[in-house]
């Protein structure tokens, strides 16, 4: 008996230290994603999924691509979770589906991959994201082009910044592919699994630290106030390519407001802004306000922006019903709001907003005015009750008019008396 439990104790300390040693060896341990953009879906060798590959490994792998050109996009964290239980990969999942790829789950260290070209005579550069692609000094052959896609670490929304990720590889796809024939490396510095816990305290701290002075969504100033409880969408023509994407409202920066008697402007700045495959370093909407007879209206929606595909758009407010509202009061509307213009080179660019409500002339800086909502009382389904309503109260009026005006006999037979007798009277 006393052999038996050593014997147990035994098995159960080797197990526990080889958790341990395997937690410990897998803590760099990240998924690595090899893709072609040049080559069709093909046959590639089998990669075990339980299996951790070395570093060694994995180039052997990665020789089966023959990289005379790569691009290594570099994340900060990941894990085999965040490529195969979310969605905000959605360019990086539609590239491997329709290109030559090969995903391997679990591998060692694949950052030393740097290290390892530099040493074979790659021309080695870096690009950080938001910085110009145009100044790469690429060779004929043998490059090795590293961006870094955005921190993930400390952004309290991990989707978010998993979705810029995603789209800042398909804007610098789309610009670098022309110039070499690259392959493509997704992977990064560690997984985001052992840092998950850490991550969950760091939030809960910021979430806690917070002020609520600035709500997403809220641009409040001293004269005017808008707020937009869903992130607006913009369209433009880029390239002879119709994007379209969210105006993202976690991007929005400091604003600033003009307060006149008679006019007044509020310019709401957002920063590092990526709209579909674009990325804007300075992306600010201004809107325009005039007051006349008690009551303020939107006279003008004005887009800036400092790149060449897209600058500035003038954008038509008529149709926007934010017109003739008494002032004090807000403009509130829960359905969308759509402006359209001509962007200078002639790119029709369409906005909308996706639930707003606005005020202007305003002099409580603490809180709206009372609502004045788009959707007025009388809608498309109370008319139609009112008038199915009043249908059949004329039906049911008809009815008892018709009943009311049956005649009934006024003189009946009386057995005990005499018959009643009518005269057949003829000419």
């Amino acid at each position: 008996m006393i052999v038996d439990c050593k014997m147990k104790a035994a098995v159960t300390i080797v197990l526990h230290l080889s958790t341990i040693l395997l937690g410990v060896s897998a803590k760099n341990n990240v998924p690595v994603l090899i893709w072609d953009p040049q080559s069709p879906p093909g046959s590639l060798p089998s990669v075990p999924s339980l299996q951790s590959l070395s570093f060694k490994a994995f180039e052997k792998y990665l020789n089966d691509f023959h990289p005379d050109n790569i691009i290594l996009f570099l994340q900060d964290m990941v894990s085999i979770e965040d490529l195969t239980a979310h969605t905000e990969f959605s360019y990086l999942s539609e590239w491997v589906r329709e290109h030559k790829a090969l995903y391997l789950p679990s591998v060692e260290d694949p950052s030393n991959l740097i290290d390892s070209f530099t040493q074979k005579g790659y021309h080695v550069q870096k690009v950080e994201t938001g910085s110009s692609l145009a100044a790469l000094d690429l060779k004929k052959d043998n490059n090795l082009v590293i961006v870094k896609l955005p921190d993930t670490k400390n952004n309290n929304d991990r989707s978010e910044a998993l979705r810029k990720s995603d789209e800042v590889m398909a804007s610098t796809l789309s610009k670098i592919d022309q110039m070499r024939n690259f392959k493509v490396i997704f992977t990064a510095v560690t997984s985001s699994l052992e840092e998950e816990e850490e991550l969950e305290h760091t939030r809960i701290a910021r979430s806690l630290k917070a002020t609520p002075d600035k709500m997403l969504g809220m641009h409040a100033g001293e004269c005017t106030r808008v707020y937009m409880s869903n992130d607006m969408t913009l369209t433009y023509a880029h390239n002879n390519t119709i994007v379209r994407g969210p105006w993202p409202e976690i991007k929005a920066s400091n604003d600033s407001e003009d307060c006149g008697d008679d006019r007044q402007v509020i310019i709401m700045k957002y920063r590092d802004t990526t709209i579909g495959i674009t990325e804007f370093d300075k992306l600010n909407l201004e809107l325009r306000f005039t007051t006349a007879g008690g009551s303020w209206s939107l006279s003008e929606a004005i887009i800036h922006s400092i790149i060449a595909e897209f600058k500035i758009v003038n954008l038509n407010v008529a149709g926007s019903g934010i017109s003739g509202i008494p002032i004090g009061r807000s403009y509130s509307c829960s359905s969308e709001i759509v402006l359209k213009g001509l962007e200078e080179h002639g790119a029709e660019v369409t906005l909308t907003f996706n639930g707003l409500q606005i005020q202007a002339f305003s002099t409580d800086k603490s809180k709206f005015g009372p609502s004045f909502d788009c959707v007025g009382f009388f809608t498309v389904p109370i008319w139609c009750g009112l008038l199915a309503s009043f249908l059949a109260a004329t039906i049911l009026l008809w009815a008892l008019y018709m009943l009311a005006e049956v005649k009934t006999m006024d003189r009946f037979d009386d057995p005990k008396g005499t018959p009643i007798v009518f005269t057949n009277v003829q000419e």
